[in-house]
């Protein structure tokens, strides 16, 4: 199922699924993703104004590595310890939207975090 696939609305009773996301697909289906248990692997930025959070981050290339942006997701670790600068993790959490200074950006709750050997090929696309 591709998360472009996923019911608007979460679904109700029994176990939930965990889906695996790039960040790409965290992003931009954020409103079907809301309040679901997600994946997603991605390097570590620190966010400088609160210790109990990261940045999970990656490259999007759309034509070439010279047009490179990068994609994140914030997340908030309240029970372990904040991952290093730029390493490698996966994260596991709820998925949800929150707002800060007029933005809307993506934010995964209660995650867990492990570290992960860089991918092959880094990029996203």
């Amino acid at each position: 199922m591709s998360v472009g696939d996923l019911p608007l609305k979460n679904m109700q009773g029994g176990t939930e699924e965990c889906i695996e996301v790039d960040l790409l697909d965290l992003v931009e289906f954020a409103d079907r993703l809301k309040s679901r248990r997600v994946i997603a692997e991605g390097m570590v930025a620190w966010d400088k104004s609160d210790n109990n959070r990261f940045y999970l981050f990656r490259f999007v290339i759309w034509c070439c590595v010279a047009d490179a942006q990068p994609i994140a997701a914030l997340v908030e670790c309240n029970e372990i310890e904040r991952p290093r600068q730029t390493i490698w993790v996966r994260v596991e959490g709820l998925a949800d939207i929150i707002k800060v200074g007029g933005e809307t950006g993506v934010i995964i709750r209660k995650a867990s975090a492990a570290s992960i050997r860089a991918p092959k090929d880094p990029y996203l696309y």
